[in-house]
């Protein structure tokens, strides 16, 4: 049932690069002055411009862009002056569509979250003990206990399979699966069943105790896809939590058959990682990576107690009578801890 397996600066440069530099204006061209050559014009000329065009006279004094002896420039013809009065609605419109879909990208992907401080004198815990399992499980990311199997299985986000560990670390046996982006593990109330979270595409999949896939579905999260599904545990009647990891952190409770029962949203650290429940005290165990804390929960989702982790990158937890064991996703190590109350 579970296989076994083994282990430039000048002109003349400018030049020579192909680049041409403007010519000086000569001094000899002698320009009339603008009031002189608008005394010469008849009246027949004021009074039908060339081309049927309208002309406005300038205030006295004032250069415009149609005296190309005033300075200023390049002629500007009226075409551009149109061309650019009529753009300009154009340009303040898609600027405020711009900015509205940043507003609304930034509002959606990452929203604000504010999370309290850990409340002054809260306590950390200390591991007793430690394993390296990355030799059998790079990554690793969910764990739960197999009390018919007296072992540990493990997942990990870089290999499709469940990896059956001694509660020292040692390798048991693995079954593969055709999952992939494994984030967490549980297992139904009657052991005959696995449980496991896919991040990506947000799916809880169902397997037996042979890798056989025996259904799937998806949760309905609407997160970037790096911030998705972390954790699974099961309930006492059999329905399953499912933990999301942040924008929103929530726990959502389904049946076994997939039917959304409620959600409850998380506010109490920057992450969430990894969840179990815990039948004896009836309540939720929750692990933070970026928080570095563990959290005991109720079943409506209220902080009871927290405490803090020497370390980041918890992804896993479960509880075996009085240990805790937490799977580290950067060290690829099993720690343990004596379970606190």
């Amino acid at each position: 049932m579970w296989p076994t397996r083994g282990a430039s600066g000048s002109a003349a440069a400018a030049t020579k690069r192909g680049w041409r530099t403007p010519a000086a204006p000569s001094s000899t061209i002698r320009r009339s002055p603008p009031c002189r050559s608008r005394r010469r014009r008849t009246a027949a000329s004021r009074t039908a411009p060339p081309h049927g065009r309208s002309r406005t006279p300038s205030p006295r004094g004032r250069r415009t862009s149609r005296d190309p002896d005033a300075g200023g420039g390049a002629e500007r013809s009226p075409f551009f002056r149109r061309y650019v009065t009529s753009m300009t609605p154009f340009f303040r419109t898609l600027s405020a569509v711009l900015l509205s879909l940043a507003a609304f990208s930034c509002s959606r992907n990452e929203p604000v979250t504010v999370v309290p401080d850990p409340v002054p004198g809260t306590a950390s815990i200390t591991p007793i003990a430690s394993y390296s399992i990355g030799t059998h499980v790079a990554e690793p990311s969910g764990i739960v206990h197999h009390p018919g199997r007296n072992a540990l299985l493990v997942v990990s986000d870089s290999h499709p399979e469940v990896v059956e560990l001694s509660f020292t670390g040692t390798f048991l046996s693995a079954v593969s699966t055709v999952s992939a982006d494994l984030e967490g593990v549980a297992l139904s109330r009657t052991a005959d069943s696995i449980y496991v979270v896919e991040e990506r595409t947000r799916s809880v999949v169902t397997y037996s105790a042979n890798g056989t896939k025996l259904s799937s579905f998806t949760a309905d999260v609407s997160t970037l896809p790096n911030n998705g599904l972390e954790g699974i545990t099961v309930g006492a009647d059999g329905n399953l939590f499912v933990l999301n990891e942040k924008a929103p952190g929530m726990i959502l409770e389904f049946t076994r058959q997939g039917t959304e029962v409620r959600r409850m949203t998380l506010t109490y650290a920057l992450d969430y990682s990894g969840l179990f429940y815990d039948g004896t005290a009836d309540c939720l165990w929750v692990v933070s990576d970026e928080s570095k804390k563990v959290m005991k929960l109720s079943m409506t989702g209220a902080l009871i107690k927290e405490w803090l982790l020497p370390f980041t990158k918890g992804e896993g937890i479960t509880i075996v009578r009085d240990t805790m064991y937490i799977v580290n996703d950067a060290d690829a190590k099993l720690y343990v801890f004596t379970a606190p109350h």
